[in-house]
């Protein structure tokens, strides 16, 4: 954020727009982006920023696979919750318990960040802030968020 504002402060001409402080500037990004989000989210909105690239949202069903060595495969995430008891209950430390996604129909739900040409993009990434994770939660349960369903497939070897 802190080069965003410098770089703002560096191209502004206008004399009244040099005056806002750094909290202002972030707090009238964070507000903007907030809007921007919402409606990536309720409207399946792709937002595409200049020399930045796209974000946007998607969902696909997890898949669980066996590979040649006999090894489970699959992309979903481990409930470490789930997994702990089962372990105690087996004794067996190899188990793993997967989040079922019962909430979301089973889907799992990805902001994406299609980048641009960016110099150094190991540098970056994107991490969204708690309250958008939140106010995707919230728009889940109520049905409300449509994203970009896309056909996820493993690859077994």
């Amino acid at each position: 954020m802190q080069t965003f504002y410098r770089d703002y402060k560096k191209n502004t001409t206008h004399r009244n727009m040099k005056n806002i402080k750094q909290s202002m500037y972030t707090e009238i990004l964070y507000r903007i982006f907030s809007k921007v989000f919402y409606k990536i989210m309720v409207d399946a909105y792709k937002f595409y920023m200049k020399r930045v690239g796209a974000f946007y949202l998607v969902k696909y069903l997890p898949e669980t696979a066996i590979n040649s060595k006999g090894k489970v495969i699959t992309n979903n995430c481990v409930d470490p919750v789930r997994t702990k008891i089962e372990q105690d209950r087996t004794g067996d430390k190899s188990v793993r318990v997967y989040f079922d996604n019962s909430a979301t129909g089973g889907y799992i739900y990805r902001f994406i960040w299609d980048r641009a040409r960016i110099i150094n993009l190991h540098y970056f990434r994107f991490k969204g802030r708690e309250t958008h994770r939140k106010t995707l939660h919230d728009e889940i349960l109520n049905g409300n968020v449509v994203a970009h369903l896309i056909n996820f497939k493993l690859k077994v070897t």
